[in-house]
């Protein structure tokens, strides 16, 4: 299995030789089949062919146009803890994606861990979950990773492309990371560059650009992962400068790794070893041991990796190297007053259309 760096200097075109380009040559030939799909799918539901259910509640989809991390779930918590001042009865709903054995995955145990209040459903099928959220007195759904699921009806849909690979080199799956054609961003009523911290102004420019091509952008959201504090299996948290100057030993499964190393990199701290597992990668001992080995020969004084990863062990060292995850926070750079009135006039006007479709059932 390719890791998420093998195949970005595959798919980017950093690699030239000639098994590269051949990879490149043949999924470039696979990816008319699944550009065929999803195009016909998309159609299917714009043309009503495919029917789609609405829900009582208010619900808001965050997702993505490329697979791997983009930054879901710290948008995620985000709006939870928006929502949450605001006093809403918020309901997550999750495909459970990299689960095993039926029981929830490493976002939703990061979710149940930081938001022990909010409810989670999940299940593939998310018109149901959102029968139950709503009967069992959600007001308001939050969609987790749901741009492509078209099945049930979103009040706002947001989409976040991450700064580093927002259009997934350009391709469809295979031959790049594109879950669907970028001009289905036409669908999104919010964008949000998620990492726009680590790329230049100009290149920001060039990104948003490209997306107005597609979709309006009257409000180009920007945002970034910063490093909060530290945290361990124990549930105790330490201020963020216990990192400075310290040697650490980082390990991760996601998506996109490179993210989490450069927001680790700006913390203070001497990254002396990095090691990338896959996403949503369930640890076994062999990667605990080769984990703490590494880190040993590194010299290490801490073992750091992410909360979702953390969320798959018990122990708090690795080999008596203390082992702790950075939880990260998700701050919007620029448009965040923007943001906040944008989803209250949306709520807002949902709530006055429910009364409203109350009203006129009674007369």
């Amino acid at each position: 299995m390719l890791s998420a760096k093998s195949f970005s200097d595959l798919a980017s075109g950093k690699r030239k030789d000639l098994p590269a380009r051949c990879f490149r040559l043949v999924t470039w030939f696979f990816q008319g089949p699944y550009w065929a799909a999803t195009s016909i799918r998309n159609l299917l539901y714009k043309k009503d062919l495919k029917k789609s259910f609405r829900s009582k509640s208010f619900v808001l989809s965050v997702g993505n146009l490329t697979t791997g991390g983009t930054g879901k779930t710290p948008f995620i918590e985000y709006l939870c803890r928006y929502f949450g001042q605001k006093n809403c009865r918020v309901a997550i709903l999750s495909r459970g994606y990299g689960s095993a054995s039926n029981r929830p995955n490493d976002e939703s145990l990061q979710l149940a861990k930081n938001f022990p209040d909010i409810a989670q459903y999940l299940g593939a099928n998310r018109v149901d979950s959102a029968q139950k959220a709503t009967a069992e007195g959600a007001d308001l759904l939050l969609l987790d990773d749901g741009f492509q699921h078209r099945r049930l009806c979103r009040d706002l849909d947001i989409v976040l492309l991450d700064a580093l690979v927002p259009f997934g080199f350009g391709h469809l799956l295979p031959r790049g990371l594109l879950r669907e054609s970028v001009t289905s961003l036409g669908r999104a009523d919010l964008v949000v560059l998620t990492r726009s911290d680590q790329i230049t102004q100009a290149a920001r420019s060039a990104i948003w650009k490209k997306v107005k091509a597609y979709h309006s952008a009257t409000l180009c959201l920007e945002a970034s992962h910063q490093a909060d504090h530290l945290t361990n299996t124990s549930g105790e948290n330490l201020p963020l400068y216990n990192l400075t100057g310290k040697k650490v030993f980082a390990f991760c499964g996601l998506g996109n790794p490179a993210g989490f190393r450069k927001t680790l990199e700006k913390s203070g701290c001497e990254l002396v070893g990095f090691l990338p597992f896959p996403d949503h990668h369930h640890y076994t001992t062999d990667d605990q041991t080769k984990i703490a080995q590494l880190a040993k020969v590194a010299k290490a004084q801490l073992i750091v990796s992410t909360e979702k990863d953390l969320t798959k062990f018990t122990n708090t060292e690795l080999a008596t190297i203390p082992l702790w995850a950075l939880a990260i926070r998700l701050t919007i750079l620029k448009g965040e007053d923007q943001l906040h009135q944008y989803l209250d006039e949306k709520q807002e006007r949902h709530r006055l259309k429910n009364l409203q479709s109350k009203e006129s059932k009674i007369l």
